[in-house]
């Protein structure tokens, strides 16, 4: 009943700051990103073309026109515009800090991410439905036989833009240290998410299991992950990821809160991880999170 009301708390609160963000465009067409052939770019709502020629407007109400020749490519502009400003859409929408938003990475899309030094990773999207992770626990000088491999699948059923559920698994492979015996753990879980690129939170509910030897034992309560990105500013927002496991009582619940900044290809999460219970007896465990973000576009 603890964990209930705990949920019912975050969803409200989260509710409420989520419908207070601004969700006007300065235009009613889709604004779109121009990048040309020295690199540079421009964003903007194309009123007209010819065959030479595009003729843009900007947010801030300047008439380009942009010869055709110079242009390599023009994609739909991910962020938004409001009362003249431009922002840009977080490039980790998918992720939160371990756990995963129902929004899916998109095709073709895909990143590298260090998490806490000892957690590199690649995650890659298949369509705009499969997302798709593989990456290692590892310490300097560790033997690769020795490291755990990590390996996750998401798969989003559904999502309207404003609405997502997402499914999926996470597994640990754990190193056999030179025996037949082959052991791992992880977790199957369903993720809900409401919100947008700007601001939004997610519910996740699963069951951990280990799998030991051929042999599976899933837990006989489900953990509950409760997470949020609160956008604050065109390149810093707040996340918090919430792990709640009724096996263990409350104030060893794994909390977590981070400052991440972001650009068009890097976001950087700094911060701590904490239990109430660990804040009694010193500092929280430091966060430090390196993503890399590539595209096909």
């Amino acid at each position: 009943m603890r964990s209930l009301n705990i949920i019912i708390i975050f969803i409200s609160m989260t509710f409420f700051v989520i419908a207070q963000e601004p969700v006007s465009q300065t235009d009613e067409k889709q604004p779109v990103i121009i990048l040309m052939n020295d690199g540079s770019e421009i964003i903007g709502v194309i009123k007209s073309e010819t065959n030479e020629t595009y003729s843009v407007e900007t947010p801030a109400g300047l008439s380009i026109d942009i010869p055709k020749k110079v242009v390599v490519s023009v994609n739909e502009f991910s962020g938004k515009v409001d009362a003249g400003k431009i922002f840009h859409a977080d490039p980790n929408k998918s992720m939160y800090l371990f756990a995963p938003s129902a929004f899916s990475i998109g095709d073709g899309n895909g990143y590298c991410r260090d998490f806490c030094v000892i957690f590199p990773s690649v995650n890659y999207g298949v369509g705009n439905i499969f997302s798709l992770q593989a990456g290692a626990f590892w310490f300097p000088g560790m033997r690769f036989e020795d490291t755990p491999l990590v390996g996750s699948s998401k798969i989003t059923l559904f999502n309207t833009g404003r609405t997502a559920i997402a499914g999926g698994i996470m597994y640990i492979k754990f190193p056999s240290f030179d025996t037949d015996f082959s052991a791992g753990a992880g977790f199957s879980f369903i993720t809900g998410t409401y919100g947008d690129q700007f601001s939004h939170f997610s519910i996740s509910g699963g069951w951990g299991f280990i799998q030991a030897d051929g042999e599976w034992d899933f837990m006989s309560q489900p953990i509950f992950v409760l997470a949020g990105n609160k956008r604050i500013s065109n390149t810093l927002a707040i996340i918090t990821e919430n792990w709640i496991i009724p096996e263990l009582d409350f104030d060893e619940a794994m909390l977590s809160l981070s400052i991440r900044y972001f650009g068009r290809k890097i976001a950087v999460d700094v911060g701590g991880i904490f239990s109430l219970a660990l804040l009694e007896e010193g500092m929280p465990l430091p966060v430090l999170n390196f993503t890399y973000h590539f595209s096909k576009k």
